[in-house]
């Protein structure tokens, strides 16, 4: 793994270059961009690796997550889980990321976010005295409210 930071970066075309911390300049595109927390821009500090063939890049310091292509739109009547940690294990398996999970007035309130090639969403999820409730959002459109 090597430290760099974004020298260059297209935000329409969806690529860029790279300034290592050894000297080593490399193109990169959103499809190597494995940080869903963050989006890429110029003189963010990165951390690069080359693996299985393929360059993953993530800003520093930041969880590095193995997304999916693209994130899948949930069908709500497709969704028979559990418990709430059912429904975070699967929003994960999506390539979302766990943003927060806490606890305010006896409920259990999950918030998971994705982002990939352009795309984002958000997921909460509340469990109040067994009863749980779900609301995603993809690119601004609920797809998900019960």
């Amino acid at each position: 793994m090597q430290s760099g930071m974004i020298f260059q970066y297209d935000r329409s075309e969806q690529n860029g270059l790279l300034m290592l911390t050894n000297g080593e300049k490399k193109e990169f595109n959103i499809d190597n961009w494995v940080d869903a927390l963050n989006e890429p821009f110029v003189g963010q500090k990165i951390s690069y690796e080359f693996v299985s063939g393929k360059a993953q890049i993530w800003v520093e310091g930041s969880q590095r997550l193995e997304l999916q292509e693209s994130a899948v739109e949930v069908d709500e009547d497709e969704i028979d889980l559990g418990d709430v940690d059912d429904h975070i294990t699967y929003y994960i398996s999506m390539g979302f990321n766990l943003v927060k999970d806490s606890m305010e007035n006896g409920s259990r309130i999950v918030n998971l976010r994705y982002y990939r090639n352009g795309e984002f969403g958000e997921a909460t999820i509340k469990e109040n005295n067994g009863v749980i409730s779900l609301t995603q959002s993809m690119n601004g459109q609920t797809i998900v409210n019960r």
